[in-house]
């Protein structure tokens, strides 16, 4: 293969570097199979290098397939799954390479938005423990829900308590579910490159 291809290559490589081996492996492949179609039919390495495009936009291109599950990239949306390590070091390595928007977007809206899915998960619980421990006879002091509003002053306590927290949890979560669901359309939106090959 020809050198510059090789270094177009490396330089993939290096751009996909938080995710592991086995991926970055398969990407590369995929994409040496393409430049290597491309020279068969007849095309010049600068002919091909100019159908992939910058480095670094094709790189975060794939890092956004993994991120949002879409193409042929196993990601959270095909598997269910919101976690794990190979997403954050994709998200990760997707923040570098998105440029000032991502700098700032994402992690504003992917931090506040797991966050307040966590928070939305524990409010309920929180509810619960508080009702059960008035019911038991117990004063629980770090769990409270209060609210002050020029002058008014309320404690929720026994049943309300635990229905409020209820309330607030489900609200907490829907907020966190749609800011994850946008963080998700700005990786989409960030990722999006000219991918030419085929």
């Amino acid at each position: 293969m020809d050198q510059k291809l090789e270094e177009y290559l490396e330089k993939v490589e290096k751009y996909l570097k938080p995710l592991p081996v086995s991926e970055r492996v398969d990407i590369v492949q995929e994409i040496k199979s393409g430049m290597t179609e491309q020279s068969n039919s007849g095309r010049s390495p600068e002919e091909i290098l100019g159908r992939l495009g910058d480095a670094r936009e094709l790189a975060r291109a794939y890092l956004s397939q993994v991120i949002t599950g879409e193409g042929d990239r196993k990601g959270p949306a095909r598997l269910g799954l919101w976690s794990g390590w190979r997403r954050i070091c994709a998200l990760a390595a997707f923040y570098s390479l998105a440029g000032l928007g991502g700098m700032f977007l994402l992690p504003f809206t992917s931090v506040l938005g797991l966050s307040l899915m966590f928070c939305g998960l524990v409010a309920p619980v929180a509810g619960a423990v508080k009702f059960a421990g008035e019911l038991a006879g117990f004063k629980i002091p770090w769990v409270m829900l209060e609210i002050e509003l020029a002058g008014f002053h309320y404690q929720a306590e026994g049943i309300w308590m635990l229905l409020y927290s209820v309330l607030m949890g489900v609200v907490l979560f829907l907020a966190g579910k749609l800011l994850w669901a946008l963080t998700l359309k700005l990786v989409r939106i960030f990722g999006r490159a000219k991918q030419k090959m085929g």
